[in-house]
């Protein structure tokens, strides 16, 4: 009985260690505080929080929160809100109203799908989605 105390008692633990072996698992800010770290060490600013595209030819997405209150999931939802005034049937935005982030969210071709957040100096927040290849092609529709 005493054997199989010990086996069960040293089976929990490996299981324990494993368990924490597997959840360990490395988060989008770890390399982000692992480069601004660097950066600063050296006198390099992190990055501006503009409002503007960056023109790299990828599709591209950008939400900002003035105040910060900025999650990713609010961020997509924002851009999934423009489906009103999205006519699949003449593949056009309704008269005044945009529908470009949201037809590039849901763009067929588009399989690989980039984003981070961004927080401010001035308590301001930016998500951004990349998206490639590039949806919102003239004349094509997005699914």
């Amino acid at each position: 009985m005493e054997g199989l105390c010990k086996n069960s008692i040293s089976l929990a633990l490996l299981l324990f260690c494993l368990l924490g072996l597997i959840c360990a698992q490395d988060s989008p800010d770890d390399y982000v505080k692992a480069h601004n770290a660097a950066r600063a060490e050296v006198g390099v600013a992190t990055g501006g929080c503009e409002l503007k595209h960056s023109g790299i030819g990828l599709g591209q997405n950008i939400a900002v929160s003035p105040d910060g209150n900025l999650s990713a999931a609010m961020a997509v939802e924002g851009w999934v809100r423009e489906k009103v005034d999205y006519d699949y049937s003449t593949n056009a935005c309704a008269p005044g109203k945009q529908c470009g982030h949201y037809t590039q969210v849901v763009w067929r071709d588009s399989g690989l799908v980039r984003c981070g957040k961004a927080e401010c100096a001035d308590g301001s927040s930016y998500v951004v989605c990349h998206y490639d290849p590039a949806g919102n092609s003239a004349g094509e529709k997005p699914y």
